[in-house]
């Protein structure tokens, strides 16, 4: 959070689940989620206020969130429901 230098998240490949809150907020930098790809689950996910941020790769095999899921103010995506991991998700509440 809060890290205009940050470019990318790398060193959480072994990470499958998160059981608590994710949030990714206000990183000017970051493009996209490379690093997170065996993460499966997770309780909440925040994704906001990344201008940069122009796809959800990294997170393509999140097939479950059980609480709070918001992206909101990420003005490099171009469609964010167009990724197929997130439709999945967002529908399964």
């Amino acid at each position: 959070k809060d890290n205009p230098e940050l470019v990318s998240i790398n060193g959480f490949k072994n990470l499958k689940n998160i059981s608590n809150f994710l949030s990714i907020v206000n990183n000017n930098n970051l493009v996209n989620f490379i690093g997170f790809e065996n993460l499966s689950s997770i309780k909440d996910l925040l994704i906001g206020y990344n201008p940069a941020l122009n796809s959800f790769i990294g997170f393509d095999n999140i097939s479950i969130v059980t609480g709070l899921f918001l992206i909101n103010n990420n003005k490099s995506l171009k469609n964010s429901l167009a990724q197929p991991p997130l439709l999945m998700m967002l529908f399964r509440f």
